[in-house]
C-alpha cells in the first residue's frame, strides 16, 4: 500500500461510486469519502467497500467541502477523486507519484483527465490532483475550486497519473443536474468577485456545454477583457472555447478574429486549427472550402498535443482531421486520396472511416 489517501467528495454517486473505490483502493492507504446528503446508497456503497465515509451537510461551496475531506486524510500525501471517475494504471504512477512529492513541500502534480462525452468524444486535460499532507494547502473557490499552498499557487509537475472521467456523459448530466447547479454557483461567486476572468471563463464555458451560445459568448467576450498578459494557464482553453462558441452561433467574424489571435499567440495548439477548418465546413461558405487541404494537414503535422500542454480533444492531430480530409476528397472527386484518410483513420480505430470506406468501395 502506497501512503496515499484519495479524499473524494460524494453526493447521490450510487452509480459510479464502486468503480471509483475498486479502481484505486487496491494501492492506496486510505480512500476518504465525504457523503453530502446522499439520497441514494452511495455512502453505504463506499462503505461496503471498504472506504472511510464521513457525513456532511453541503454548504454550496466546493473548497470547503474539498479542505474538510482533505483534513480526514492520515496519509502523507493526498490524491483528490471525483466519484465519477475512475484510476486506470496498476499502481506505477501512484509509486512515482509519491516519490516525487515526498518530503517536499510547495509542490503539486497534475494528472491526466481523460472526460468522456455521450459524442464518442474524449477530451484530455491535465489537472492538479495530487500534494503532500500539509496544513498550508488549501483549496480556494466557491466552484472550480483551486488549490494554494500558503496563499500562494504550488509549483506544479505533471505525473503519470491518468483518471478517465464519465461526468459528461448526457445521462449523467440529467441526472445530477449538474450544468444548471454550476451556473447558480458561479453567478454567487460572481457576485461576490464581478472582475474575475477565471469565473467568467467558466460561466461561458457552462453555458457552452448547456448550448446556449448566446449567454456563453456574452461570458467569453468579458472573461478576455479582464485578462492580460501574461496570461493564465487557462487563457488558451478560453480561447478554444471562445472559438467553438462562436462557431456554433456562426458570428464568422469574431470566430476568424479570434481564432487568428489565438493562433498567434499559441501557434503549436492543434486544436486551434481543427475549429478553423470545422467552422469552414460549418459555414458551408464554397469561396472558403479550397483552405480545407492545407488547415486539416497542418493539424497531422502538427499532431496530437503534447501530454500537459494544453486542453486538447484526441485526435484532432490524427484520425480526426484525417477524416475531414477525407470527406473534402470525396466532396472534390477525388476517391482516391478520400480511401488514403480513410485507411489511415482506420490504422487508428476510428469506425466511422470504416463506414465511409464501405461507401466508396460498394460504388460502382
Amino acid at each position: 500500500m502506497i501512503d496515499i489517501s484519495v479524499c473524494m467528495i460524494t453526493y447521490n454517486e450510487a452509480g459510479s461510486i464502486s468503480r471509483a473505490v475498486e479502481s484505486i483502493s487496491p494501492y492506496v492507504k486510505e480512500v476518504i469519502v465525504v457523503d453530502h446528503d446522499s439520497e441514494d446508497a452511495t455512502a453505504f456503497i463506499a462503505g461496503q467497500l471498504g472506504a472511510k465515509v464521513y457525513k456532511r451537510r453541503w454548504s454550496d461551496h466546493f473548497a470547503e467541502a474539498r479542505n474538510y475531506s482533505i483534513d480526514k486524510a492520515t496519509s502523507n500525501s493526498i490524491l483528490i477523486m471525483d466519484a465519477d471517475e475512475e484510476y486506470i494504471g496498476d499502481g506505477t504512477s501512484l509509486m512515482k507519484a509519491y516519490q516525487l512529492i515526498n518530503n517536499q513541500t510547495g509542490i503539486a502534480l497534475r494528472a491526466k483527465i481523460n472526460n468522456f462525452s455521450s459524442n464518442n468524444q474524449i477530451t484530455s486535460s491535465c489537472i492538479t490532483r495530487m500534494f503532500p499532507k500539509n496544513p498550508g494547502y488549501r483549496f480556494v473557490g466557491r466552484i472550480h475550486e483551486q488549490l494554494i499552498y500558503n496563499g500562494e499557487e504550488p509549483k506544479l509537475c505533471d505525473s503519470e497519473i491518468e483518471l478517465h472521467h464519465y461526468g459528461y456523459t448526457k445521462k449523467a448530466i440529467e441526472n445530477k443536474g449538474k450544468y444548471q447547479r454550476n451556473v447558480n454557483l458561479l453567478l454567487r461567486s460572481l457576485d461576490e468577485r464581478p472582475f474575475n476572468p477565471y469565473i467568467l471563463f467558466q460561466l461561458g464555458r457552462t453555458y457552452r456545454l448547456m448550448e446556449n451560445y448566446e449567454e456563453s459568448k456574452k461570458f467569453f467576450e468579458k472573461a478576455t477583457q479582464f485578462i492580460s498578459f501574461p496570461y493564465p494557464s487557462y487563457h488558451s482553453s478560453l480561447m478554444l472555447d471562445y472559438s467553438i462558441t462562436l462557431m456554433k452561433s456562426k458570428h464568422w467574424n469574431d470566430l476568424f478574429r479570434i481564432l487568428d489571435t489565438a493562433i498567434e499567440t499559441y501557434p503549436d495548439y492543434t486544436d486551434l486549427y481543427y475549429i478553423y477548418g470545422s467552422a469552414i465546413i460549418e459555414s458551408q461558405n464554397i469561396e472558403w472550402f479550397s483552405q480545407i487541404p492545407e488547415i486539416f494537414s497542418a493539424c497531422i503535422q502538427l499532431g496530437e498535443v503534447p501530454h500537459g500542454k494544453y486542453e486538447t480533444v484526441q485526435g484532432v492531430g490524427s484520425f480526426r482531421a484525417a477524416f475531414n480530409l477525407g470527406l473534402y476528397y470525396e466532396l472534390v472527386g477525388n476517391k482516391g486520396e478520400a480511401l488514403n484518410c480513410y485507411r489511415y483513420c482506420m490504422e487508428h480505430s476510428f469506425k466511422e472511416a470504416h463506414v465511409r470506406i464501405e461507401s466508396l468501395t460498394n460504388k460502382k
